[in-house]
């Protein structure tokens, strides 16, 4: 816990977390792979790192395996459209990402 309190969330607690999630495991969310079973949990985490985490885009992309931040910014806006196709009340309520922070 931090001074304030609150329980800092680390980009490495999201990976894990989305892995867990996702049923692949960690190195194969960082890997180089374009397979769409590992895209779209990486881009959930990709998205949830930035929403929950202090860290910046290229330490998020440093974490996805070396990534550039141009990557993390795509994949950070892919995710919101398909989100936002499927609209819900707030990105808080969309099921991927309520049962991904309760895992963190």
């Amino acid at each position: 816990m931090n001074t304030t309190g609150l329980t800092r969330v680390l980009v490495r607690d999201v990976l894990r977390a989305t892995a867990e999630q996702a049923g692949v495991s960690l190195s194969d969310l960082i890997c180089e792979s374009r397979a769409a079973i590992l895209v779209r949990p990486r881009q959930r985490a990709m998205y949830v790192a930035k929403e929950v985490t202090t860290a910046s885009f290229p330490a998020i992309g440093r974490q996805l395996g070396g990534r550039d931040h141009t990557t993390i910014m795509s994949g950070i806006a892919r995710f919101q459209a398909v989100r936002d196709y499927q609209p819900t009340k707030g990105w808080l309520e969309h099921p991927s990402i309520v049962a991904l922070i309760e895992r963190i």
